[in-house]
């Protein structure tokens, strides 16, 4: 009897540890457009190149378990007014170059034509990396695993592994990096700004913005070996510097904390 009892709470326990570990972002919940747009193909610069970010921490592992007391950390001790304002600014902005204009990180795209042709150009190829990544590792998000954990802002219809706002912010974040280096700590700044902000939002966890972080790295030193960059980057570089030598490299963050 006490053998049948042992092997009954073990299989309890194998079914529910297999359970978490098949969790996924649900399909029913994929955006359609997300789909296709993965479909998409790369440009030249990516041509006989590719991208393979390493796995996220398993679930119910000890490295997810603290990700996860972390946000619930982030969430009950950042989410100020001015942080949340600065959170769903950033959440509901429809393109990121415009956003980073209206906090001075960039010059509008009429004074800086090539500057934006690199960076939409690399974006391009950005995002559709990330949704494929996106959909080979179909993370669940945070707040699908750990129930105590509220969104600042509603879930993406994606899934959660890389994080897209890190990704984007830092490539473009390592191009003007490139370009004007002493501006480093300004770029660096936004990068880790944005991605921190949506791990406090509770919609990432910060392995997925690592992980978008190092989709950025990789992708940014396969563009420095294109033709394309070696034709475009010394414009790029002109049209950054007038832009600094008369704002200099102060970002308005949005946040006062």
């Amino acid at each position: 009897m006490a053998r049948l009892s042992a092997c009954f709470l073990f299989l309890v326990f194998w079914t529910s540890v297999t359970d978490a570990q098949s969790t996924s972002f649900p399909d029913a919940l994929w955006s359609s457009d997300l789909i296709a747009r993965a479909e998409m193909p790369l440009s030249s610069i990516m041509q006989g190149q590719h991208i393979l970010l390493p796995d996220p921490p398993l679930q119910g592992s000890e490295e997810e378990s603290y990700e996860l007391s972390r946000l619930l950390m982030m969430q009950d001790t950042l989410r100020s007014q001015s942080r949340i304002a600065q959170i769903i600014e950033e959440h509901t902005a429809p393109d990121i170059l415009d956003f980073l204009v209206s906090r001075g990180v960039i010059p509008f795209e009429i004074d800086a034509p090539v500057l934006w042709e690199v960076l939409r150009h690399g974006l391009y190829d950005i995002e559709i990396i990330t949704i494929r990544e996106k959909l080979r590792f179909n993370r669940p998000r945070p707040s699908q695993i750990q129930e105590n954990i509220e969104t600042a802002v509603p879930n993406p219809p994606h899934a959660a592994y890389p994080s897209g706002h890190a990704s984007q912010a830092e490539f473009v974040s390592q191009v003007l990096r490139r370009l004007v280096p002493v501006c480093e700590y300004t770029y660096r700044r936004f990068a880790s700004e944005i991605a921190f902000n949506r791990e406090i939002a509770g919609v990432h966890y910060p392995s997925d913005s690592v992980a978008g972080f190092l989709l950025a790295s990789r992708y940014t030193e396969i563009l420095e070996q294109s033709e394309f960059w070696a034709l475009y980057r010394d414009d790029a570089r002109r049209e950054l510097w007038l832009y600094v030598r008369s704002n200099t490299c102060a970002v308005n963050n949005g946040a006062e904390d």
